[in-house]
């Protein structure tokens, strides 16, 4: 067909009652989600996280690290979506896991561990603040049997007016020694 030649239409004749029943028209709508604020840049402290849940592999380090930066926001909501996934499946084979081993509703093995060791140094602390407390409160009785127009400068020059005197006495005292 030469484009420079218009073209030429046949009319199709149609029998309406030969057309299929067609379905009933349904409106949809696209809506396209756009977040208030653009996260910001990926930062160090991103690209080490990422860094640490990798296991050690450096070319999925790598891989990611390349997404993150370059993906933008996007790529590194994916990632943590898929990481918390990972984490959850994790923890709900660790459940599983309790569960076939007749642990009931108790918390795997792992779980324990770190809330054992959580409640000792939790007991420490309340140990050493409960000592604070003592000495804080040896404190506050000593401040009280001060009088409350305490000056402290003025205690110091009366101790060292009698620190002279005592001095001027020693030295009379030798003097008249020597005098005898």
């Amino acid at each position: 067909m030469d484009p420079a030649q218009p073209a030429v239409t046949t009319p199709v004749v149609v029998d309406p009652a030969a057309m299929p029943v067609a379905a009933p028209v349904v409106e949809t709508h696209a809506t396209v989600g756009v977040p208030d604020q653009a996260p910001a840049g990926i930062s160090a402290d991103d690209l080490s996280k990422i860094a640490d849940s990798t296991g050690g592999n450096p070319m999925l380090t790598i891989a990611l690290a390349a997404i993150a930066v370059l993906g933008g926001g996007a790529a590194w909501k994916h990632w943590q979506k898929v990481s918390e996934q990972k984490h959850e499946q994790a923890m709900e084979d660790k459940r599983l896991a309790a569960q076939a081993q007749g642990l009931g509703n108790a918390q795997p093995i792992p779980c324990q561990t770190v809330t054992k060791a959580q409640a000792e140094a939790i007991s420490k602390l309340n140990e050493a603040v409960a000592a604070h407390d003592a000495r804080i409160a040896t404190i506050e009785k000593k401040s009280k049997s001060m009088s409350a127009d305490f000056d402290g400068d003025e205690a110091t020059e009366r101790l060292e007016k009698a620190e002279k005197a005592i001095r001027d006495l020693r030295k009379t005292i030798r003097d008249l020694k020597e005098g005898v």
